[in-house]
């Protein structure tokens, strides 16, 4: 999937319902990957959704119970329920964001490394992948896809040889660090 199916872009592409289309710059848009949003007239009513971050042009500054805040971004969540609804927020307020919600995914769809029983999204990066028993060099790309599948944890991963790091891509996001190759 290239970078930019993936959202993941220096410019992301601006919503076409980009609520402050002058005062900020999309750093992340979820919608992109999204041909019915992306390449068409679609609009909020027909159910789509998703969201988009970017840094605003003038940070605001306030002072809330003696202490300083300073938001620069804003985190516009696109619903055909609620609308637009636009946050303005720091680095701070989306790193709680994130383990706020990596719990909540935790306690609703629990996940368990096979191997070592970790199980925390907190902790490690989880992969589905074709167990030892099941995976051999040279499978078709149909056996590759239907072959069964175990949860493992990338440091279980990569200590029973089911991933090959790839260290040029170390600092990249999710699975661009790994792969699980078929031939």
């Amino acid at each position: 999937m290239s970078e930019l199916n993936r959202g993941y872009t220096s410019v992301a592409t601006r919503p076409k319902l980009c609520p402050c289309p002058r005062t900020c710059s999309p750093i992340f848009n979820s919608m992109v990957a999204d041909t019915r949003i992306r390449d068409q007239e679609a609009d909020m009513s027909q159910g789509y959704s998703g969201e988009c971050v970017g840094r605003m042009s003038e940070a605001v500054e306030f002072i809330y119970g003696g202490s300083p805040h300073k938001n620069d971004l804003n985190r516009c969540v696109f619903t055909p329920l609620k609308g637009i609804i636009r946050f303005q927020e720091c680095t701070g307020d989306i790193w709680s964001s994130i383990i706020v919600l990596t719990e909540v995914l935790s306690k609703l769809q629990p996940i368990e490394c096979c191997e070592c029983g970790e199980s925390s999204r907190l902790s490690a990066h989880f992969h589905q992948l074709i167990p030892p028993e099941h995976f051999r060099p040279n499978m078709t790309p149909e056996e590759f896809n239907n072959a069964p599948r175990k949860i493992y944890c990338s440091e279980c991963a990569v200590r029973l040889g089911l991933l090959k790091p790839w260290f040029k891509n170390f600092g990249k996001s999710g699975l661009a660090k790994y792969t699980q190759e078929a031939h």
